[in-house]
Formats: structure tokens, C-alpha cells, sequence
């Protein structure tokens, strides 16, 4: 049961981007504009190089890839947490990924690097917080658009994508302490159709 909300919560990333979030903040205190920082070129690029390949991922519905996108240390936590290796954590990610899907028509996804706020965390680390707009057709028939921002950070030298809810701030402080009193921020929801 860990395992399967585990899974739910950490699946966010393309999953819950339908859905609205609530402002949420790991701990007291905020990330300000003053700390707010420049990203170089190689980054920039770097991570709309992931982000391209995220969403290409997405449009073939090659589910199996998303969770290579998700932050390492999120997945060891995760794995440690519910005792379970993780390739089986990310075959069972797959799966409910699979399942999730099938109730929703996802009719476009977007995600915009250029208009991302960069930001630093506790220790000066770069993270973004990338405007993410998804479309779907729910299952009642009406289309829905959702506007939220879909974390990037960099751990190890590669950036990783990851949409944040309430359920999985302290996990994301756990695995990386930096993000601590961050304040990520309010997604909306509203049927178009």
C-alpha cells in the first residue's frame, strides 16, 4: 500500500500535471527574487534538451521512459522507504502510469524553458520552476487546461523533471535538503470546452 501511493504521489511528474496544486512550502520561509539567479547557456540548453525529451515521451506514450526523469535521490528514497528495489519501483511506476492514462485524453502538453524562474536553493544549487500547461479530456467529455510549473533540478551533472504536490514536498526535502522553505507555487485548473 506505501508502494502504490509512493507511486501515485511520485508520478506527478506527467500524471498530476492535470490537476491543480496548491502552493506548498517544504518548511518556514520562502525563496525570494533576490535569490533568484542567471542560468548559463550549457544548462539552458541542457534542460530544454530534457524537457524535449520528456515531452516527446509523453506524445508516444513511451511510459517506460518518464521515470527516468524523476530525480535520483526522490526514487532511492522512495525505494528504501518501501523496501523495493529500483527497477521494480520503476516497472510499477510504468504500470499505474499505463493505467492513469487510459482515463484521460491528454490533447497537448507543454512545457516552456525560456520563461522558467530560475532560482538557487539553500546552498546556492540552481533549480527552475518551469511553466507546464496540459489540456485533457476528462473522462465526463469536458476539456480541461491546467497550468502549474513542473520542477528542473540538476543532481549528478543531469537535470531531472519533476511536477511537485502537497504529498511529495517533504519526500523532495528529504532527498534534497537544499529545496527546504521553498514555496512552490499555485496551479489552476479550468474547463475550456
Amino acid at each position: 500500500m506505501l508502494l502504490l501511493r509512493a507511486l501515485r504521489h511520485t508520478f506527478a511528474v506527467a500524471v498530476l500535471a492535470t490537476l491543480p496544486a496548491a502552493a506548498v512550502t517544504v518548511s518556514a520561509g520562502t525563496v525570494t527574487p533576490a535569490e533568484a539567479r542567471e542560468l548559463g547557456a550549457a544548462d539552458k540548453a541542457a534542460v530544454q534538451k530534457r524537457v524535449d525529451a520528456f515531452t516527446g515521451a509523453m506524445d508516444a506514450k513511451e511510459y517506460v521512459k518518464i521515470a527516468s526523469f524523476l530525480p535520483p535521490r526522490v526514487l532511492e528514497l522512495i525505494s528504501s522507504k518501501s523496501n523495493v528495489s529500483i527497477d521494480k519501483l520503476k516497472a510499477s511506476m510504468e504500470k499505474v502510469m499505463q493505467s492513469t492514462m487510459q482515463q484521460v485524453d491528454i490533447k497537448s502538453f507543454s512545457m516552456s524553458v525560456d520563461d522558467a524562474d530560475v532560482r538557487a536553493g539553500t546552498g546556492g544549487e540552481p533549480f527552475l520552476l518551469v511553466p507546464t500547461k496540459t489540456v485533457v479530456k476528462a473522462p465526463d467529455g469536458r476539456t480541461v487546461e491546467a497550468t502549474s510549473h513542473t520542477l528542473a533540478l540538476k543532481d549528478k551533472d543531469v537535470w531531472y523533471l519533476m511536477r511537485v504536490q502537497l504529498q511529495q514536498v517533504q519526500l523532495l526535502a528529504e532527498a534534497y535538503p537544499y529545496l527546504k522553505g521553498v514555496t512552490f507555487p499555485r496551479g489552476s485548473m479550468k474547463v475550456i470546452e
